[in-house]
């Protein structure tokens, strides 16, 4: 942006000079027609320094925030302030200011990060991976949302059901939040599947629950999946610890905990295939640092009541094993 500037002023002083010179040699009175050029031309330098301004603040883009949700509003009022935060903080690699972009399913983030739409996101280990997995975005730190580093993935069940173990659920049917949640569908499923057990998706009326086989529903949200089992309308339910413990002790009391997973990161923090090392280092360095100020607590506060950004650690990093290898073998499988 600079250069640009930088190069209108060499032209048009050079152009000044070539000018002055020419009516220098030819013009009578050539001293004022030399003064009238060079204050015509000084003018056409404002202008052009000028153009040059807006030209570069024209190319100055917004830092895009990408996101996964059924409601736009609500999630674009969610991450606008840590995309202006990061956006104003980097203008010395093109930013000036910050946007958010909602995708409705993890394909369609794919697809806008693919096509270079998107700068940077957060997520929950599964949805990220997946979008990392397809359009080669770096994972770069750990989000310590609701104030918590890790959760785990619990599978709970009424306490008269008579379920005491995974086995228990062949032939009945257990409720997952979504197709794009870790802790409420994907690591629970790895865990049966890793048991011996086989999974069907379940359509209310239409399918038959096998005995040999536990069937599964979508219950679009973690409220409703405790709400289904504690109603009986199904006999098991996959959920996240962070959100369990958020219900109150009295319909806690009416369910047992037949599983739980190892903890995993609560959530990470991704940028775009193509983001350089500097500026990489430099979104690092404004995350990371947030906790040290008041604004910067604030900030994340309003997000989520999120508490820090920090490096994911050796055994957190490990933990997301399980969950690389199944996305691994499921693009394998595509592939085939």
């Amino acid at each position: 942006m600079l250069c640009a500037r930088h190069l209108c002023l060499v032209f048009v002083r050079a152009m000044s000079e070539r000018l002055v010179q020419a009516n220098g040699a030819t013009a009578p009175f050539a001293g004022r027609t030399s003064r009238s050029v060079v204050s015509r031309l000084r003018c056409a330098m404002a202008a052009l320094v000028l153009a040059g301004a807006c030209i570069a603040d024209l190319q100055a883009r917004p830092f895009v925030i990408g996101s996964i949700a059924n409601a736009p509003s609500t999630e674009t009022t969610l991450y606008y302030p840590l995309a202006a935060y990061l956006g104003r903080n980097l203008t010395e690699f093109g930013f000036s200011s910050g946007k958010v972009t909602v995708a409705q399913d993890i394909p369609g983030l794919i697809n806008l990060f693919n096509a270079g739409l998107i700068d940077f996101y957060i997520d929950s280990p599964y949805a990220l991976l997946a979008v990392s997995q397809a359009s080669g975005t770096k994972v770069i730190l750990r989000r310590w949302k609701n104030g918590r580093p890790d959760y785990c993935s619990i599978i709970v069940v009424r306490k008269e059901s008579g379920i005491t173990g995974l086995a228990d659920l062949n032939g009945k049917l257990i409720a997952f939040e979504n197709d794009f949640s870790t802790s409420g569908y994907l690591l629970p499923k790895l865990a049966l599947q890793a048991s011996g057990l086989s999974l069907s998706e379940y359509h209310d009326g239409s399918d038959h629950l096998g005995a040999t086989s536990i069937g599964y529903i979508f219950s679009r949200d973690e409220e409703n999946t405790l709400v289904w089992v504690l109603r009986g309308r199904v006999s098991a339910g996959a959920i996240g610890t962070h959100e369990y413990e958020r219900f109150r002790p009295a319909e806690r009391d009416q369910l047992h905990i037949i599983y739980q997973t190892a903890p995993i990161p609560r959530q990470l923090v991704s940028v775009k295939k193509d983001t350089s090392a500097p500026r990489t280092a430099r979104i690092r360095s404004l995350l990371i640092e947030l906790e040290n100020a008041e604004a910067g607590r604030k900030l994340m506060a309003n997000l989520e009541d999120t508490t820090r950004f920090d490096d994911i650690p050796a055994d957190a990093e490990q933990s997301l094993a399980p969950i690389r290898a199944h996305l691994s073998r499921s693009v394998a499988l595509t592939e085939r």
